[in-house]
């Protein structure tokens, strides 16, 4: 398999290292960067508000 970059998206759960292991050993056989990108549920992270996201912005209600 070809690639030129392997995405692999992180929520530091309990599954991350296995994961993250994974994806490198399989970036390293592909000669492909690895990008990690950190996801994050906004719920959890703003709290009770509920985000909404729309066209690279966000508008938090309530």
């Amino acid at each position: 398999m070809k690639a030129d970059a392997i995405l692999v998206p992180v929520d530091f759960s309990e599954y991350q290292e296995t994961v993250l292991d994974l994806a490198t050993s399989l970036a390293s056989a592909c000669g492909a960067q690895l990008v990690i990108v950190y996801a994050a549920d906004p719920a959890r992270t703003y709290g009770e508000s509920t985000v909404i996201a729309a066209s690279g912005s966000a508008l938090v209600i309530g």
